[in-house]
């Protein structure tokens, strides 16, 4: 199913920059909304970092019809050249409210011997600000680590570790604690976080992403004969609507979905209101979208049990 199809409006995510805008994370937050975007630049010949990519994060402020109120480049300079962690970039940023305060959770990136470190960090949003900035270890002590998902409980902040199997942990004292680990698996695919938790009635509801890799046929020959069309469609993303009850025991899913055509999509962010969702997500690392959709039909077409 493309969610594209049903009603909906989008707005497309813009920023004051000729870099690539991508992996849009939103909240609601008093008097609108706020969204996180990551910029790029493309051509290392321009700009770039130590060699790679160079990339930025940017929060939009909105007024509650999405109009721009402001735009803020994040100071995290100072960050990326003192913390090894993160000496490459702040990546996939996603917004959540903890206390009545804005956090971001992010995917910290350094590179050794041609290897990609990615590592977990928290930080409090004051203005353009990163303050009490926080790295988590691997619960796992892996090298590479991605795609948590913030759950907030009665003021405590948990991360959805994995999916399937359910793995979560609360986050205290700049430590993670076990606190739900399912035995079984129900899904062949790997998934991933994309979207914060949001409480919803006495459940909690995010939105997954699942990489499917194209046939290895399909692969070579597109890696041969196309380069560009390789790095867009080499993998393919669905998507899956999660509701987890409030004991953190039991999750449901829906069917898999994709928001506008098959290849590389994130979404990182959703808002469920009176009358209606927003859901933030990017397409091909080239844009960044709000998609607006009556909240009766979202629910009714992913998972028509939650609007009961």
């Amino acid at each position: 199913m493309k969610l594209i199809d049903i009603p909906n409006q989008i707005k497309k995510i813009e920023v004051p920059t000729n870099m690539t805008v991508f992996n849009p994370s939103l909240i609601s937050v008093k008097g609108g909304s706020m969204v996180l975007v990551r910029v790029v630049e493309e051509d290392k010949t321009k700009k770039n970092r130590n060699g790679f990519f160079y990339s930025e994060n940017w929060i939009i402020n909105y007024d509650e019809n999405l109009n721009v109120k402001n735009y803020l480049r994040i100071d995290d300079e100072e960050i990326i050249l003192n913390r090894k962690e993160c000496s490459y970039g702040l990546e996939d940023g996603r917004l959540f409210c903890w206390n009545d305060e804005v956090w971001v959770i992010f995917s910290g990136l350094n590179i050794e011997n041609n290897q990609f470190i990615n590592t977990m960090c928290i930080a409090k949003i004051v203005e353009n600000k990163l303050e009490n900035f926080q790295v988590i270890a691997s619960p796992e002590n892996l090298k590479r680590e991605k795609n948590w998902i913030p759950l907030i409980k009665n003021n405590d902040l948990y991360f959805v570790y994995k999916i399937d199997p359910l793995e979560i942990y609360l986050y205290k004292d700049n430590k993670l604690e076990l606190i739900f680990k399912s035995k079984y698996r129900k899904q062949k695919s790997f998934i991933s976080g994309s979207s914060t938790a949001l409480k919803y009635d006495d459940r909690f509801i995010f939105i997954s992403h699942h990489r499917k890799k194209i046939n290895i046929l399909k692969k070579i020959f597109l890696k041969l004969t196309n380069k560009e069309k390789y790095k867009k469609n080499k993998v393919i993303f669905y998507h899956q609507l999660h509701v987890l009850d409030a004991s953190f025991s039991t999750i449901l899913s829906s069917e898999k979905f994709i928001f506008e055509k098959k290849g590389i999509e994130f979404c990182a962010g959703m808002d469920i209101l009176d009358n209606e969702v927003k859901v933030s997500y990017g397409v091909a690392d080239k844009t960044a979208n709000i998609m607006l959709i009556k909240k009766d039909i979202f629910f009714e077409k992913l998972m028509n049990y939650l609007g009961k």
